[in-house]
């Protein structure tokens, strides 16, 4: 081990890995004194070894002292600097295996012609649908393991892969092969890398609903390899000339499916990648998870001036007692929503109507008081709707599974409605916008997606195979993904979150996009989660032209657990 400062800027390779089991430890020799280190890291300290010469590498497992909280913290925050200044960032994915397909098809997918014909072919919905993949589905198979190895699951290989594009001006990063990525038994660069992930972006739609994947004894799976939301999340966290870096409760909902061994790690782990606002977080691992939570909420209200924090899908609430606080973003407990809307950095929802949050906090950070509007409350809930296995969902058995129900009780529950009732039922279930080919997000939602939703309900189709075409093109526009539908007392139609039961309380918080939805525990409430009710999301309840309509609800403090 050799001492240095980074002002020298030393010579070295920054190794990016996963510890892998911590219970299985292998001694070295360093220093002249024995260490144990995980069994993966071993075994890169095997495969990285130079034949000739002396090799050096930042490590965090040795050059950290885990054990010291303090110097944890210190060292994290320099994270930023290691990475940047490192000559090359080494990202070792694991033991090679005893194939070489996985690097075949990386490295076919990988040329940008490759991926400006992929790209022509994902505007057509369904392209793939009866190509024939069985002559390199072997390759296929190959590269989706790769790719869900649980390297790809780690939080912290986000900034150890986007911080060397992360420095604004450094337009040549990519070229310059700073990162490599260890496939098979070959280094690949992560500019191969990027344009081979792209390509398989186009892809995969096709691929899992093709008759070769579909008929596979073991399918390639139903939802994409955990190496391309890493990929999507690596990208999204590299600023350009037309995107600045984003927030730090953008990364944290970006990543909230990646893995740490300490929970504080999710988001200590992507300060270094944050807009310089959120650069006041510091890692301080001498408080708890909670309170990190706690304190990033306060931070992001008072740095936004807007409750984006608050937002999310999120599972049932845990419980309210000591230590708990169900406002605080737990990234554990969000569940995804890729419908473009749901995205707070993005969605034209504006449900408050443009008013600032009216907010304060108990002493103890316990308590969040928040003022806003009860609008009413649930009477009906439908699903949450499983949509994990949504790929091969219209394969020829998807009506025997367990969540083909839920389905058949939302179509049920549309078939009962009048024509204008049902008009505000299928905008409700898409939030009232549609995406089309390659285009954007379309709002009022285009008519055709209703004309698809009729034929899905009423079977006025040439053929069952146009039927199940149009009822799967419908399904694709989803806005319910892993969430539920519900109708109030009222007679009004939403979305809410994964958790939503009869009962619940549809509100609007000032400084809000969403609506949100609130469970009443005594004298108190619990947020469950954020939530979309349909003509109230673009600030029609709050408009100060309709004094008639807000005299209806009454303005309130909401003290949430």
């Amino acid at each position: 081990m050799v001492h240095a400062s980074l002002k020298d800027k030393p010579r070295y390779e920054a190794l990016s890995y996963t510890w892998g089991d911590t219970s299985n430890k292998r001694d070295i020799c360093m220093n002249g004194h024995r260490f144990p280190i995980t069994l993966n890291l071993h075994i890169a300290f095997q495969h990285l070894r130079e034949q000739n010469g002396a090799r050096t590498l930042w490590v965090d497992a040795l050059c950290i002292n885990q054990q010291n909280l303090q110097e944890r913290a210190e060292q994290v925050s320099k994270m930023r600097d290691i990475f940047w200044l490192a000559q090359r960032v080494l990202a070792w994915t694991g033991e090679p295996d005893e194939s070489d397909e996985a690097l075949e098809l990386l490295q076919e997918l990988g040329h940008p012609s490759t991926f400006m014909r992929l790209y022509g072919l994902a505007s057509k919905p369904m392209a793939f649908l009866n190509d024939d993949f069985s002559h390199c589905l072997n390759k296929f198979e190959s590269l989706f393991r790769f790719l869900n190895r649980p390297y790809w699951s780690r939080v912290w290989v986000v900034q150890e892969l986007a911080i060397p594009g992360s420095r604004a001006g450094d337009v040549g990063w990519l070229e310059k092969d700073k990162v490599q990525i260890r496939c098979c038994s070959t280094w690949v660069p992560f500019s191969t890398f990027t344009v081979a992930c792209a390509s398989l972006v186009q892809l995969i739609p096709g691929i899992l609903s093709s008759v070769a994947c579909l008929s596979l004894a073991n399918p390639l799976g139903q939802t994409n390899p955990a190496g391309l939301d890493m990929f999507g999340a690596v990208q999204c966290s590299i600023p350009t000339a037309s995107r600045q870096a984003p927030s730090i409760l953008e990364l944290l909902h970006l990543t909230h499916c990646l893995k740490a061994t300490d929970p504080r790690d999710k988001l200590y782990a992507l300060i270094a990648l944050a807009r310089d606002e959120d650069l006041a977080l510091v890692p301080d691992y001498s408080i708890s998870a909670t309170q990190m939570f706690r304190e990033l909420v306060r931070h992001s209200i008072l740095t936004d001036n807007n409750l984006m924090v608050l937002s999310g899908n999120r599972v049932s609430p845990p419980d309210t007692g000591e230590g708990s606080s169900s406002w605080a973003p737990n990234p554990e407990r969000f569940v995804n929503s890729p419908k473009l809307n749901w995205d707070p950095a993005t969605t034209t929802f504006n449900a408050c109507n443009s008013r600032a949050p009216t907010i304060s906090f108990s002493d103890d950070l316990r308590h969040l008081t928040a003022k806003g509007i009860i609008v009413d409350s649930i009477d009906t809930v439908i699903g949450p709707f499983d949509f994990k296995q949504f790929p091969g969902l219209f394969s020829d058995d998807w009506c025997a599974s367990e969540w083909a129900s839920s389905f058949r009780e939302l179509e049920q529950y549309g078939s009962s409605l009048s024509m204008s009732e049902r008009d505000i039922f299928w905008r409700t279930l898409v939030l009232d916008s549609g995406k089309l080919g390659h285009g954007g997000l379309v709002s009022p939602a285009p008519k055709e997606i209703g004309e698809w939703f009729e034929v899905m309900l009423n079977g006025f189709a040439e053929s069952d195979a146009v039927r199940a075409e149009l009822t799967k093109l419908f399904y694709s526009q989803a806005g319910f993904v892993d969430r539920c539908f519900y109708a109030t007392a009222s007679g009004g139609r939403g979305i809410g979150p994964y958790g939503t039961l009869p009962g619940d309380l549809v509100a609007i918080l000032y400084g809000g996009q969403f609506c949100y939805i609130l469970r009443e525990v005594s004298e108190h409430y619990v947020l469950v989660g954020d939530a979309y009710l349909h003509g109230a999301m673009h600030g029609e309840l709050l408009d100060q032209r309709r004094q008639e309509e807000r005299r209806k609800y009454e303005e309130k403090d909401f003290v949430l657990w």
